[in-house]
């Protein structure tokens, strides 16, 4: 997934994970992670 900064409100949308029940594998290239890090583990 490579959605310029938009994989980390996707990844806070419920209805993303429901779509995932087939998924085997997924790749996410978080861009800024630097800087994101600390807002996700705050979480």
């Amino acid at each position: 997934m490579d959605i310029e900064e938009s994989e980390y409100s996707i990844l806070n949308e419920t209805d993303f994970y429901e779509h995932l029940n087939n998924v085997d594998q997924i790749i996410i290239e978080f861009h800024n992670l630097k800087n994101r890090l600390i807002y996700f583990l705050k979480r």
